[in-house]
C-alpha cells in the first residue's frame, strides 16, 4: 500500500505555473485577467516558465506575442511598463470590430485634403473602450516612447484617425527595437507627422507631391 501511494504521488508531480488567458501582443502590460494558474508536468523544463508560487505578474510587460493558453515564459517578460500611455479617440467607422486589448494596430492620420500617413506602427492596444459615451466611436490606449507622446496627441487633434489591425511585426511600445513600415529597426514607435492643413501657397513656400515634384508644375 505504501509503495502504491508513492507511485501515485510520482505520477501526479505537477507544478503550478502562469498561463495567458487570451492572445496578447508584444508590449502588453499584464493585468490579472490576462493570466491564470494551471498545473502541468514539465520534466526538466520548469525553469523556463513563470512559477505561480508568488504574486501574479501584474504590471510586467511582454517582449513577444503569446497565444491563449500558452504557458508564460520567463524570457518573455520584463519588469517594467515602457513609454507613456496615450489615448486615441477613433470614430465608429474607422476602427475594426476586432480591435481589443492585446491586439497590435497601425494608426493612420489623414489631415484635411491630405493623404493618409501612418503615424504609429504595430503598437499594442492596452485598453479599448467603446460605447454611447463616445458617440459610437472608440478610445484606444496605447504605449509609445515618452518623446513621441506629444506628437501623437498632435496627430489626434489635427487629423482624422484610422486604425488597422496588424500581426507579425515588432511593437512600438517605448521599449525600443521596433520595426517601422519599411521593416528596418527604429528606436521606439514609428511616427511620421501628418501634413498640417494649409491654405493657398504663400511666398517662399514650396509644396511637393509624393515623388518630390511640385504638384503645380512650378520649378521652385
Amino acid at each position: 500500500m505504501v509503495a502504491g501511494a508513492r507511485l501515485f504521488a510520482a505520477a501526479d508531480r505537477t507544478a503550478p505555473v502562469w498561463a495567458v488567458t487570451r492572445d496578447l501582443g508584444a508590449g502588453t502590460v499584464l493585468t490579472r485577467g490576462d493570466v491564470e494558474v494551471v498545473r502541468v508536468r514539465l520534466p526538466g523544463r520548469g525553469a523556463q516558465y513563470l512559477a505561480a508560487g508568488g504574486a501574479a505578474p501584474v504590471g510586467r510587460s511582454l517582449t513577444r506575442d503569446v497565444g491563449a493558453g500558452e504557458l508564460l515564459p520567463r524570457a518573455a517578460l520584463i519588469d517594467r511598463a515602457c513609454g507613456s500611455e496615450v489615448s486615441i479617440p477613433v470614430a465608429a467607422l474607422h476602427v475594426p470590430a476586432t480591435v481589443r486589448r492585446g491586439v497590435k494596430v497601425d494608426v493612420f492620420a489623414t489631415a484635411r485634403e491630405g493623404e493618409p500617413t501612418r503615424v504609429l506602427a504595430a503598437v499594442t492596444v492596452q485598453d479599448a473602450v467603446r460605447g454611447s459615451d463616445l458617440g459610437g466611436g472608440s478610445a484606444l490606449v496605447v504605449r509609445v516612447a515618452d518623446e513621441l507622446a506629444p506628437a501623437v496627441v498632435r496627430a489626434v487633434r489635427t487629423a482624422e484617425i484610422d486604425v488597422v489591425v496588424v500581426a507579425g511585426r515588432s511593437p512600438g511600445d517605448g521599449c525600443g527595437g521596433s520595426a517601422g513600415p519599411s521593416g528596418s529597426p527604429t528606436p521606439g514607435a514609428t511616427l511620421t507627422f501628418p501634413p498640417a492643413p494649409t491654405g493657398p501657397a504663400t511666398t517662399g513656400s514650396t509644396r511637393t507631391g509624393p515623388d518630390g515634384a511640385d504638384p503645380d508644375g512650378g520649378g521652385g
